[in-house]
């Protein structure tokens, strides 16, 4: 944050868990331990109602404007704001509209009359930034070195895996119980990337572990599956030869409605890549399971058929040394033969009658089968 203190502080932007984390180290760090009891006054700024609009307008108002009760400075955070957010639709009357509007121009006035040596901290994900809003005004008292405005935004989707790891790294360390990019990874792939419920399951996990540093098989009896990751819980037990999990993990997937046709994709594509991973090994197109990792850009699977021609240089390493792990449980000959399973499997399900849950199941049990 700033060096000096400021009158104003908001953070706002679509990332809401970053926006409520960085408004609460902030305020912890104007506000010691010792003096928030009489110098810092919280008003939760979650309400949607008119009628609360205007009382939660007036509590921060008069927050604001009442010296600290032992003298001083004083902080004031209005925290989870809703009400700023643009108004989109109806839902409101001419009458009772006004009255939010005027509300909320109450509080853009506030931000110029704030007492030397108190600070406003507003936050919330859906803050309006449009120009003559609280945030276009808080930007230009930025300019004036009285504010500071801070906007969090979720990574683009494609980056968005790597930053959650960066993230649960970052908080692991804090805690005192660094973890390994490796399984902060398999977290983020079993877990999703959603911010809030990856401090859960990292708490859930060096809970379980006691201080010990945690392992792969820990990640997958602790971390809960999202609905959108579960499909690895399928691939991996596969690539592992467990049929015992892998039917549990197929039945959960298709009562919560996911696609026969995609599964038997996903696991024809890890067949592909056990294969592909078997192979250059065998030519040495990648190093050792050691320190598994593609050499350059060679075209490792030349002698694969039916097999990308090209394979990326920047596969994570936690990805591929499960790969080397899973492709030594089944031989050459075994995973030709679990191709053409699944290859028949996908093709019957598209041409024959039979329903599509049991050529799958049957497929799945033939293609592990030694």
């Amino acid at each position: 944050m700033a060096s000096a203190r400021k009158k104003l502080y908001v953070f706002h932007g679509a990332d809401e868990f970053h926006v409520a984390e960085a408004a609460k180290a902030l305020v912890e760090s104007l506000v010691p331990p010792a003096d928030r009891d009489f110098s810092l006054e919280t008003i939760d700024g979650g309400v949607d109602s008119n009628e609360d609009v205007a009382r939660v307008v007036r509590d921060t108002i008069g927050a604001v404007k009442t010296p600290a009760f032992l003298g001083g400075g004083k902080t004031v955070w209005l925290r989870g704001v809703t009400f700023i957010a643009p108004r989109r639709g109806g839902g409101d009357d001419a009458e009772s509209g006004a009255g939010r509007k005027a509300a909320v121009e109450q509080l853009r006035a506030l931000l110029h009359e704030i007492p030397d040596g108190h600070a406003l901290v507003l936050s919330g994900a859906t803050i309006d930034a449009r120009y003559g809003s609280i945030v276009a005004d808080a930007q230009k008292m930025q300019k004036a070195g009285e504010a500071e405005v801070v906007k969090f935004e979720p990574p683009s989707k494609w980056k968005a895996a790597s930053a959650a790891a960066d993230m649960l790294a970052a908080e692991a360390k804090r805690r005192g119980q660094p973890l390994p990019q490796d399984i902060c990874r398999a977290i983020v792939a079993r877990a999703g990337t959603d911010p809030r419920q990856l401090m859960s399951e990292l708490e859930k996990l060096l809970l379980f572990t006691g201080g010990a540093a945690p392992t792969a098989d820990d990640v997958g009896r602790i971390v809960s599956p999202t609905a959108a990751t579960e499909p690895w819980d399928l691939l991996d037990a596969f690539g592992d030869r467990r049929l015992d999990l892998a039917l549990p993990v197929l039945h959960r997937l298709l009562d919560a409605g996911e696609s026969e046709i995609m599964l038997v994709i996903f696991l024809q594509q890890r067949v592909n890549a056990l294969l592909l991973v078997q192979d250059s090994l065998a030519r040495g197109a990648a190093e050792d399971a050691s320190g598994f990792r593609w050499r350059d850009s060679e075209d490792v699977a030349a002698d694969v058929d039916d097999l990308p021609k090209k394979v990326s240089a920047e596969v994570a390493g936690w990805q591929s040394r499960k790969l080397v792990a899973q492709a030594a449980n089944y031989t050459r000959m075994e995973l030709r033969r679990a191709r053409h399973v699944l290859d028949n499997a996908h093709e019957r399900m598209t041409s024959v009658a039979m329903p599509s849950e049991l050529v799958l199941e049957l497929a799945l049990a033939e293609a592990m089968r030694r």
